[in-house]
């Protein structure tokens, strides 16, 4: 090939670096390759598993409004003679607020966080009057835990400010404040609310005109980073089942940064000519990069064959490499590469030039473009705002909502009593370990997952906390910086993982209590305890009260994306498909990948690396769902003009048989009957 990618295939063929080879390559792309490569990898994983920097804005809006309120919070309480711990509820509720306020626009986001100050002084009002009644406040609670699971209902607004009401009466407990310390407590809330708005809508605030750029940025990093790992894959000599399932969760990863920066650019701008063709780009880039594993998982197929993969790790090397570059020419003929049969070399060859024609890395500026108050899809309705009565609609005589909100108040309950003997004056956190089981869960087996996550991340903050407690000693500055940290890196990574979440919020805990001097291992161990015991109730709660089985959410999911794929091909088949306009095209590719979205989503808690509910059988209809949105993506990209793509990855007929092999599945899963076959239609593309 003339351009790039086959000018950096050759330089690995010949054993030239590519660097070499590059020579009037700007020098951020040199700094770049002169990067040793492990140190390169870590800086793209980075880049791509935060897409826009969301992760990183809402962690750091955490952190400094936890730094700005305890500033002002702490003395203040100093100055009234009074014990810290009272502004500790107006420290978190606004951490929270600053962090966990996901509306869709920055005015609806300026109304929650304003609705937040009456909202959490309602709560602490109730609570600090009941607190010389304990009957009393032990019944406050649980009507607070069902309200604040009942408030997803109402969406993300709903769901942030249950959440603020809990937290709010969780931590007056954990203060023991009573009605003399209600005006303290009240304005702590007032002024960290205030503190949370400054750093969110001043000093961290989103950047529309920014944030698309960012995205784009994050799905390049990601592309290469798959790229590179296909070549690792490929150069290994065994065939680990962790390493194939790090590369699917890799490649449904660049599936979503794909679909996100769709979404984003969509919100953004008008339509135009230029954004549907920078969309498109998109689209055959990620397929592309599919297609590589699909040689690959070919090549493994084939046998033991050390040339043929190889072959692959070579040409997915050099890929990647252009991919990093974001540079080549447009006039190159693709080549087959050495090494490969030919069914997996024509594959190859789709995917080279697709890569070498495709230049996505610079977002579209129509000259209709504009900005608009609308987030990035990242920053607005994330899991913890959803409504379940819309994600999960069923046939249930209850709504999800009331059935979740039953089920937490019912283990709230229970862990009140189970908690009390174990430690009369730290019973609470059996509440909130049973409160969380069931805080962004839609049916049982979600339940149990966070349930699961709960407990391990809160033995391994127990132990972290205390190696790191017992190491900083009497040094409460060194102490304070590291809590500071913690809070970091516990809203850094709640999106990836919770139990790395919980992991820092138990360490941020030691932490807090050897700055208020108060710190002994003991304590933590009373943390896990009660920990367990909350957790294990919820689980158990929400098994035998009122369940909701995952199989229900699975079937109904899996009949959603049966029929998005039968419209899909029945378009795609058409006589006038070839003369559908590429927006067309990909909203009928993208409206599967949407359903493979939902549908891996629901199935996630029993097909993840999630030890006690790992189910192999929901990894097979994974599988199945993530290979009918490939082939329909292929279908896609043989429905164009014969130049539009001139290199084929295979003959139609293959992608129709793949689509009713994994139809087939798909439906033998959910229990449903096998769907008409579309392999054999008389289609029109060719």
């Amino acid at each position: 090939m003339g351009g790039a990618v086959y000018a950096r295939l050759d330089d690995v063929r010949s054993g030239r670096s590519s660097t070499q080879s590059r020579s009037d390559s700007p020098p951020a792309d040199a700094r770049d390759d002169a990067r040793p490569v492990p140190l390169r990898h870590a800086l793209s994983v980075m880049i791509a598993s935060d897409p826009g920097l969301t992760r990183w804005r809402a962690a750091a809006r955490a952190t400094l409004t936890a730094i700005a309120s305890s500033a002002v919070l702490v003395p203040l309480a100093h100055a009234r003679r009074e014990s810290a711990t009272l502004v500790l509820a107006g420290i978190v509720v606004g951490i929270m607020a600053a962090a966990r306020v996901y509306d869709d626009t920055p005015r609806a986001q300026r109304i929650t966080m304003l609705l937040a100050v009456p909202v959490t002084l309602l709560v602490i009002g109730a609570g600090s009057l009941a607190a010389s009644r304990p009957w009393l406040d032990q019944l406050l609670f649980c009507v607070v835990v069902f309200g604040a699971t009942f408030a997803r209902r109402y969406g993300p607004r709903g769901s942030a400010l249950g959440l603020l009401a809990f937290m709010s009466f969780f931590f007056s407990l954990f203060a023991r404040a009573g009605e003399r310390d209600f005006t303290l407590s009240s304005v702590s809330i007032v002024i960290a609310v205030a503190v949370a708005y400054v750093v969110r809508f001043g000093i961290v605030r989103d950047r529309p005109d920014r944030l698309l750029d960012g995205m784009l940025v994050a799905f390049r990093a990601r592309a290469a980073t798959v790229l590179e790992s296909l070549a690792r894959t490929a150069d290994a000599k065994r065939d680990g089942r962790w390493r194939m399932h790090r590369l699917r969760v890799s490649l449904a990863h660049l599936n979503d940064t794909a679909l996100a920066l769709e979404d984003e650019a969509a919100a953004r701008r008008h339509r135009s000519a230029a954004a549907d063709q920078w969309a498109l780009d998109i689209f055959e880039v990620e397929l592309a990069i599919e297609t590589v594993a699909d040689v690959l998982e070919g090549a493994c197929r084939v046998g033991p064959w050390a040339g043929v993969r190889r072959a692959v790790a070579r040409t997915a090397r050099a890929l990647g490499a252009h991919v990093r570059a974001a540079g080549g020419e447009r006039d190159a003929e693709a080549r087959a590469p050495d090494g490969l049969p030919d069914s997996l070399g024509s594959k190859m060859r789709f995917a080279e030039y697709i890569i070498a024609h495709r230049h996505p890395w610079t977002s579209p500026r129509p000259a209709d473009a504009v900005i608009d108050e609308s987030v990035t899809a990242q920053g607005g309705s994330t899991p913890l705002g959803l409504n379940p009565d819309e994600v999960a609609p069923s046939p249930e005589s209850l709504r999800p909502t009331l059935r979740l909100a039953i089920q937490a108040a019912i283990a709230a309950a229970l862990a009140m009593i189970a908690g009390h003997p174990v430690s009369s004056a730290r019973w609470y956190w059996a509440v909130i370990g049973a409160f969380v089981v069931f805080l962004r869960a839609t049916n049982r087996a979600e339940s149990l997952s966070r349930a699961w996550q709960r407990i391990l991340g809160t033995v391994g903050g127990v132990v972290l906390g205390v190696v790191i407690a017992d190491a900083v000693g009497a040094d409460h500055r060194t102490a304070l910086v590291l809590l500071y940290l913690s809070i970091f890196g516990a809203f850094y990574l709640a999106p990836l993982s919770y139990a790395w979440m919980i992991v820092f919020v138990t360490t941020a805990l030691a932490l807090l209590y050897d700055t208020f001097g108060n710190y002994s291992s003991a304590l933590l161990s009373l943390r896990l305890e009660e920990t367990l015991i909350g957790a294990s109730i919820g689980a158990v709660v929400a098994s035998l009260v009122l369940p909701a089985p995952a199989r229900l959410s699975v079937d109904r999911r899996a009949a959603d994306l049966l029929r998005e794929s039968s419209r899909a091909v029945d378009a795609l088949t058409a006589p006038d498909a070839t003369s559908l306009p590429p927006s067309a095209r990909l909203r009928w590719a993208r409206g599967v990948d949407r359903a493979v979205q939902r549908f891996r989503q629901t199935t996630r808690p029993v097909w993840e690396i999630n030890l006690p509910l790992h189910t192999p059988r929901f990894m097979d209809s994974v599988r199945a769902a993530v290979d009918l949105a490939y082939a329909v993506r292929h279908l896609v990209a043989h429905s164009g003009p014969g130049d539009d793509v001139p290199v084929r990855a295979a003959p139609v007929s293959e992608w129709f048989e793949r689509v009713d092999a994994a139809r087939a599945a798909l439906a033998a899963t959910a229990g449903l009957p096998a769907p008409l076959a579309v392999g054999a239609r008389d289609a029109d593309i060719s």
